[in-house]
């Protein structure tokens, strides 16, 4: 049982990198790793560079994140308060399973999840 665990945290990336890229008018936060409390200082770094965006439309993809638990949703939440404060509408694209988690945790009855960057840039 050990090495089964083992393996799977050796597969599973607990890092997190952000690289933020504007395109056209909006700005896209992509993440890559796990948005957890392993990472809350980036978590509140990310959540602050939403909300001083500037921008009218953000995007945070995060199609490459392997691991969401509950501090990530948190800060997904803080980040379109932040936003919508700020006058920026945040939207969001996901893969099926984080999609999941966010539907679990109501997050899309407030916030627009998109299937790929392509879909959430052409979008109003």
């Amino acid at each position: 049982m050990k090495r089964i665990f083992e393996e799977y945290i050796g597969r599973t990336n607990q890092d997190l990198l952000v690289e933020k890229e504007k395109v056209g008018d909006v700005m896209v936060f992509r993440c890559r790793g796990a948005l957890s409390a392993v990472n809350s200082d980036a978590l509140n770094d990310l959540v602050k560079a939403i909300g001083t965006a500037g921008e009218r439309r953000a995007i945070l993809d995060l199609s490459e994140v392997v691991h969401l638990d509950s501090i990530g949703l948190g800060s997904i939440a803080a980040a379109y308060k932040q936003a919508t404060t700020a006058g920026t509408t945040l939207v969001l694209v996901a893969r099926p399973r984080v999609r999941d988690t966010l539907e679990l945790a109501s997050l899309n009855k407030f916030l627009r999840i998109f299937d790929s960057l392509k879909l959430a840039l052409a979008a109003d």
